[in-house]
């Protein structure tokens, strides 16, 4: 460290007593501009539930092992819970699922409220957001689905400026989660019943049709279940409820004051070193 170094630190240590009110000045009105911007940023509200799946392996058996090298029956998808919970999953946090719920809502107008023109029913400038940039907004902004750690169950999340169509927005997004799951179960169901009759009808060999005819009755008993059970894929655990209006998630007025104050100090500092600069430079 070479003299002037020296010099200017204790410059500037001279300008911090000197103007020490000026500093305190800067940091409270910084804190004070960061508290009311927070009271004018737009509140958020969440609408989370707990959810677990509710898929089960409802008894599928499989067939004797010296027939599974059989070409025909290699085919047969008999599915199990570990293959079904692991596609529920993945269908809940895919693309594809929130473009669907976003198509059948008409979510577009609600996701970018500040380039539709409400009055004319259309969008501003004739500029319409592309499906792909809703998706993206809904999904990193809006939507969120989170693994508790150590457990099958996950936790969905939704965001949004009121608090109702948060709710409602969650609670659809369940619903429709086991409608679909259901829906494909009940397909897949009746594929596999239709294969099962049709290589029936093929065979003569007793052991072979007793495992065919076990094998019907357990997709006849899967397509029973899928049928009846509206929360086919998950059942919710903890669901999701109205927040009130003073309980929002976002802004978190405690990082606007936080954040306004540790900038005021910067503020202050860059100020007290460009004073010291220019007197030392007068001297």
């Amino acid at each position: 460290m070479n003299n002037s170094d020296v010099i200017q630190f204790g410059d500037l240590l001279r300008q911090l007593a000197r103007y020490k009110w000026l500093l305190i000045l800067t940091v409270i009105s910084s804190t004070l501009l960061g508290l009311l911007l927070s009271f004018l940023v737009t509140k958020k509200y969440e609408a989370e539930a707990l959810l677990m799946p509710a898929i089960q392996n409802h008894g599928v058996s499989q067939l004797p092992s010296d027939l599974l090298s059989l070409g025909s029956f290699a085919r047969l998808n008999l599915g199990g819970s570990s293959t079904e919970k692991a596609e529920a999953l993945a269908i809940l946090e895919s693309r594809q699922f929130a473009r669907g719920f976003i198509t059948d809502n008409e979510l577009m107008p609600t996701l970018f409220r500040k380039s539709w023109d409400e009055v004319a029913k259309s969008w501003q400038d004739n500029k319409m957001p592309t499906i792909y940039d809703a998706v993206t907004r809904f999904r990193d902004t809006v939507y969120t689905v989170r693994r508790v750690p150590n457990s099958d169950m996950v936790r969905l999340s939704v965001i949004w400026t009121d608090p109702s169509v948060a709710f409602e927005w969650a609670s659809a997004m369940v619903s429709r989660l086991n409608s679909s799951l259901r829906t494909r179960a009940i397909e897949k169901a009746n594929r596999n019943i239709s294969f099962l009759e049709a290589e029936l009808d093929k065979t003569s060999n007793v052991e072979l049709r007793q495992a065919i005819y076990r094998l019907i009755e357990e997709q006849i008993h899967s397509k029973m279940l899928a049928n009846v059970q509206e929360e086919y894929a998950f059942v919710m655990i903890d669901p999701p409820v109205v927040a009130d209006l003073d309980d929002y998630v976002a802004p978190n007025r405690a990082v606007f004051v936080l954040g306004g104050g540790v900038i005021g100090l910067l503020i202050g500092v860059l100020l007290l070193v460009v004073l010291s600069t220019r007197q030392s430079r007068e001297r």
